[in-house]
């Protein structure tokens, strides 16, 4: 591990926790870990967050540069004043942490930056970025042993950010190409959400050697663009294509998609080093923090707008939603009784006593996304069963950070009784709460007329449900629930089709699935609750 400058601004005590941890961690784990400035001491406007990952030491076909590839970027970004977030050989066990930390270090308004040297695959169209110890042995498994790229720029967009900069240095051989159906190379065309460039190494379907030099050939030049002073971010990434394609006469051509507003220098610039020039509202940047938060069943990410906006134009609202969310999540409401009756109200009392339930995993057997589908379902099993309000828990992000993210989206908690007596004396709850999504498909038609032509998106869900004892491991009750969720697009006159499928309807489907599911499953444990 390279030695760590001391962060500014931050006591010798704070200082020496940091490296004692970090010491730990790298005990613990074979991925190294590195970061910056606190980005909460910095402001929005001037916030620029990275996450930076190398991968090199693959357990099949390892690479020679990505880690020194990242390095050198990780440093390059901190001279430009950003925090950064940098990973080198990242575990599968890692990417939901690290994705987590990074989404939580993103503020409205801020600057967003993803660098990701190593392996890339495609699926379907959709890139993954696998883990260094992927245990891949068909296209099923590379979900939940990769970084999902759609997965990254969904993020940024629910993070409100203002700009967002993708270089992807990963377009070297599939390793896993035998065991694949679809024999695809390279990484799929993107998509790009507004405001957001994605850089690759090469053309959508090609492939980039990994380089004979200290980095890539892609890296090498990039480092060098992005060290140019008052040089914009498009013509630094002209500046990448014209040098990569000239050194390797042709075979090798960096590509770009999207497109942002405003200009964005990373040295120098009009208004001096990394910044963007279009013109910010406060008023706007407010709203936005707001709408990224309003509908959060977390009371830490309302607390964060009020911290940030204390006379803020919706923080009495805030405060009141506060308030809502501790009565349902810790309130242990007794039913009212008959006073006169001291014995009846001591029974009433235990028997109509609200019992605990712990939301022990969501396990996904669908082939869809399993690393967002898991994750998406626990929290929305989480935000029925509060609006429900018939049982107490223990809410899925707390699960989260008390039990490893693998063991919760296989269930494993609850189907070892090793696991579940661990998961029971920590969590000191009666019942747990397990789920599947044994279906998830999405499918897509096209519908053509004499004037028009339609695109049309379907989405199948089904869920299913249990609880058990959380003592003896019984199964008490269980229920399933189906759902589908039709999307359409038209185009002109031409045929030309307009528009592009939002993943939210695939969650709106998932979402009712599971109401319907748990609506059933909660009815019978009314009928037969007395029996517990």
């Amino acid at each position: 591990m390279r030695e760590k400058q001391k962060p500014g601004g931050r006591s010798c005590w704070q200082y020496l926790s940091v490296c004692v941890l970090a010491g730990l961690t790298a005990i613990l784990i074979s991925g190294t870990v590195f970061a910056t400035s606190d980005p909460g001491t910095v402001g929005q406007q001037d916030l620029k967050v990275a996450l930076v990952i190398g991968n090199s030491k693959y357990l099949s076909s390892p690479l020679i540069n990505p880690v020194n590839d990242s390095r050198a970027f990780a440093a390059k970004l901190r001279t430009f004043g950003f925090y950064v977030i940098e990973r080198e050989n990242l575990q599968a066990k890692q990417i939901p942490p690290v994705l987590r930390e990074f989404r939580a270090s993103l503020k409205p308004g801020s600057v967003a930056l993803f660098f990701y040297a190593g392996h890339g695959l495609q699926i379907k169209g959709s890139n993954y970025l696998p883990a260094v110890d992927a245990d891949i042995t068909s296209e099923e498994d590379v979900p939940m042993n990769s970084i999902e790229l759609n997965k990254v720029l969904d993020m940024l967009g629910e993070a409100k950010t203002r700009l967002n900069l993708v270089f992807l240095d990963a377009c070297r051989n599939n390793p896993y190409s035998r065991s694949f159906r679809s024999g695809a190379g390279g990484l799929a065309k993107v998509e790009a959400p507004s405001g957001t460039l994605i850089s690759f190494a090469t053309r959508p379907g090609s492939v980039a050697a990994d380089g004979e030099g200290q980095h890539g050939l892609y890296t090498e030049y990039l480092l060098k663009a992005i060290d140019e002073p008052n040089l914009q971010i498009e013509q630094a990434l002209k500046s990448v294509v014209s040098g990569v394609k000239k050194t390797s006469k042709g075979q090798q051509e960096p590509w770009m998609e999207g497109s942002i507003e405003g200009d964005f220098y990373f040295r120098g610039g009009p208004g001096g080093e990394g910044k963007t020039h279009a013109p910010a509202d406060p008023l706007s940047l407010e709203v936005a923090f707001w709408e990224s938060v309003r509908d959060s069943r977390d009371s830490r990410d309302l607390q964060a707008y009020i911290d940030k906006y204390p006379k803020g134009q919706f923080t009495p609202l805030a405060k009141v939603r506060i308030e809502g969310l501790l009565k349902l999540a810790l309130k242990d409401p007794v039913p009212s009784v008959d006073r006169s009756s001291a014995s009846n109200s001591v029974s009433n009392s235990a028997s109509n006593r609200r019992k605990l339930v712990a939301i022990a995993g969501f396990e996904n057997k669908s082939t869809y996304g399993a690393d967002k589908l898991w994750d998406t379902s626990g929290q929305l099993l989480t935000s029925n069963l509060l609006e429900m309000g018939v049982f107490r828990l223990v809410e899925w992000e707390k699960m989260k950070q008390l039990f490893d993210w693998q063991a919760l989206s296989t269930n494993s908690l609850v189907k070892s009784p090793e696991s579940r007596e661990k998961a029971r004396k920590i969590l000191l709850t009666e019942f747990f709460l397990s789920g599947a999504v044994t279906h998830y498909d999405v499918a897509q038609k096209s519908e053509v007329s004499a004037m028009s032509k339609r695109k049309v998106y379907i989405t199948d869900v089904r869920v299913d449900l249990q609880m058990q004892d959380s003592a003896t491991g019984e199964y008490i009750s269980g229920a399933s629930g189906e759902a589908s969720e039709r999307q359409e697009f038209s185009g002109d006159f031409s045929g030309g089709q307009t528009g592009t499928w939002d993943p939210k309807s695939g969650d709106k489907a998932l979402n009712k699935a599971i109401q319907m599911a748990l609506q059933k499953l909660v009815d019978n444990y009314k009928l037969h609750k007395d029996e517990y």
